[in-house]
């Protein structure tokens, strides 16, 4: 990826909140993103959250399993990327991706994400067709990680 379109991924919002003026209304979508993967990390350092069972269960190093659930953690909200969520909030900078008349928010952004990710990702991804017990490993995280607000997309 050349340096212009790395640009691009800082042009998404991914959190909107009414700020005093002169504050910043949104949080970029990139850095939320790090931001959660980041609080993931954490969280499976405590023993409530370890991943360890599952690590045994796969027969996988604990190291490993972490870092593909921080890595699925990184993707939960991919869905933000569309142009039709992005419409949700209008006018928050200029820096940001216009407004497109063509683009209606009829699906949520968990389900665009897992649209994204199925029709456009999923070969990209490094050991996507890997499996465990003949069920597609990547997919299951992915709609895991995509259906984060409780509902499977």
């Amino acid at each position: 990826m050349n340096e212009p379109d790395a640009q691009l991924y800082f042009s998404y919002w991914g959190k909107v909140r009414p700020r005093p003026e002169g504050l910043a209304a949104y949080h970029l979508l990139v850095f939320h993103s790090l931001d959660v993967a980041a609080c993931g990390r954490t969280l499976l350092k405590l023993p409530k959250f370890s991943l360890a069972p599952l690590a045994g269960d796969m027969g996988w190093p604990l190291p490993l399993v972490e870092n593909i659930c921080v890595a699925f953690l990184a993707l939960h909200d991919l869905g933000k990327f569309a142009r039709a969520f992005q419409n949700l909030a209008v006018n928050l900078s200029h820096d940001l991706v216009p407004f497109d008349l063509c683009k209606s928010y009829t699906q949520r952004h968990d389900t665009l994400g897992w649209l994204l990710w199925s029709s456009h990702l999923t070969d990209k991804f490094p050991g996507a067709h890997c499996t465990n017990s003949d069920e597609e490993f990547c997919e299951i995280w992915m709609r895991a990680s995509a259906g984060h607000h409780g509902k499977p997309p």
